[in-house]
């Protein structure tokens, strides 16, 4: 996810997961998150290090950021990444 910065490998997964699941997205994200803490470094060992840390930085970033399940993005796409992020309090 561009807007917290974060790739499509497992470890920038679980950073996303870890983001929406301590924004209360769902109750469900919680369960996933724990399952992914598990299976993650299993499925790409080569990652562990960055997995943990994404976890982290993912926690850290969902409290910090104003919620953005409700945040309408379509309405700026226009806007440079940077600008959204400082608005929306994503470091």
């Amino acid at each position: 996810m561009l807007v917290i910065n974060f790739d499509t490998t497992y470890a920038g997964e679980i950073g996303v997961l870890a983001f929406a699941a301590t924004q209360n997205y769902s109750k469900s994200l919680q369960i996933g998150l724990c399952l992914a803490r598990l299976l993650y470094p299993i499925l790409a060992p080569q990652q562990i290090k960055a997995i943990f840390v994404n976890l982290e930085k993912g926690r850290e970033l969902g409290k910090k950021a104003d919620f953005l399940l409700g945040y309408r993005f379509k309405d700026h796409w226009e806007e440079p990444i940077d600008h959204l992020r400082k608005k929306l309090r994503i470091p």
